[in-house]
């Protein structure tokens, strides 16, 4: 999904730097224009803007916590989220997006967050995202 999500955010100019553990993926988008980092920390450090994309919540706070993890290049201008997407088809930019935060930095993603998907959703605080996203998946379960 994370793939899908870069390749949009590239065909509509935005900057785009990539993470991965999968050095073809990486090699994929770098040979299209974006940029590789070596690790969550540098990707956060280096950008205003980190989305993750990750199977899940463990994951994420796995990445999130640990050494070079995202966390650690993250400071009080940083917008760092977990990507909450449900239904949709990530190489075609039509994700739903279920997003969690405060106003500001929502507003601030909004339009990233259009390039990715064609239905955004801000659902309240952070979290509520995730929280949706895991309500969506018990429910289709």
């Amino acid at each position: 999904m994370g793939g899908g999500m870069a390749r949009n955010l590239l065909d509509v100019g935005y900057p785009v730097s990539v993470c991965d553990l999968d050095a073809k993926k990486v090699a994929t988008l770098v040979d299209r224009g974006a940029a590789s980092s070596p690790s969550p920390r540098e990707t956060v450090a280096n950008n205003d803007v980190t989305l993750f994309s990750q199977p899940t919540s463990g994951t994420f706070i796995t990445v999130a916590e640990a050494e070079d993890g995202r966390l650690a290049g993250a400071d009080d201008s940083k917008i760092v989220a977990a990507t909450a997407y449900g239904g949709g088809d990530a190489d075609k930019g039509t994700l739903a997006a279920m997003v969690g935060g405060d106003d500001d930095p929502v507003e601030r993603v909004l339009p990233i967050l259009q390039a990715i998907g064609n239905n955004v959703v801000h659902l309240g605080p952070s979290g509520a995202g995730q929280l949706r996203k895991a309500v969506n998946q018990i429910a289709m379960a």
